[in-house]
């Protein structure tokens, strides 16, 4: 394969990445369209899976830090608020006719932000990457 083919290939990988991080931050801007963007983030998700193996080490580096930088985010917001949280889950249990389990909606919230923020750890610290 001629260099000029590699170095096409490679600017995939860091078109991708730059697309969906892009993609993401556009979100938050316009909530209205929502189907369109979930539509979108699909696709570059099977566009994702379609050339991975034209991502490099650095790529995958960067995006396993945002990633696990969102974890931890997520994690620690949930984790100041519990009570919101299991709000929340009540919420799911009532919409989908589980009146039942709502007294397990507190344990359950804070087993998610446990476990969210551990997985943040440790895909920000490359801990045991294969099971995170």
């Amino acid at each position: 394969m001629a260099t000029s083919e590699r170095n096409g290939f490679k600017f995939i990988g860091w078109g991708l990445l730059l697309i969906i991080l892009f993609t993401g931050y556009l979100i938050s801007f316009f909530e209205d369209l929502n189907t369109f963007f979930l539509f979108l983030l699909i696709s570059e998700i099977v566009l994702v899976f379609i050339y991975i193996r034209r991502f490099n080490g650095l790529q995958i580096t960067i995006a396993r830090i945002i990633l696990g930088c969102v974890f931890i985010y997520s994690g620690l917001v949930k984790g100041i608020d519990p009570v919101g949280t299991e709000y929340r889950i009540v919420d799911y249990f009532i919409a989908f006719g589980m009146d039942w389990a709502n007294p397990l909606a507190l344990p359950l919230s804070v087993i998610l932000n446990a476990v969210e923020f551990t997985l943040g750890v440790f895909l920000v610290f490359n801990v045991n990457i294969k099971i995170t």
